[in-house]
């Protein structure tokens, strides 16, 4: 993706799986110089119960975002 908006690439929609624990926060949209607004952050469905003893089970999670 670093080199898209060198090559005038664009998409409709993006969909990431990053690893849990990223070396850094800087995302690709701030990579390429553009802004983001989240519009809806969601956890895990209602079908995918979390056991309150382990918590660690709540690592399913998105983020819905529009890149301006």
């Amino acid at each position: 993706m670093k080199g898209a908006l060198s090559r005038n690439e664009s998409w409709d929609i993006v969909i990431l799986d990053p690893p849990k624990l990223a070396p850094r926060k800087k995302g690709a949209a701030s990579a390429a110089g553009r802004k983001i607004t989240i519009l809806r952050e969601a956890g895990a469905a209602c079908d995918h119960p979390i056991d309150p003893s382990y918590p660690e089970g709540k690592y399913l999670s998105n983020i819905l975002l529009r890149v301006l």
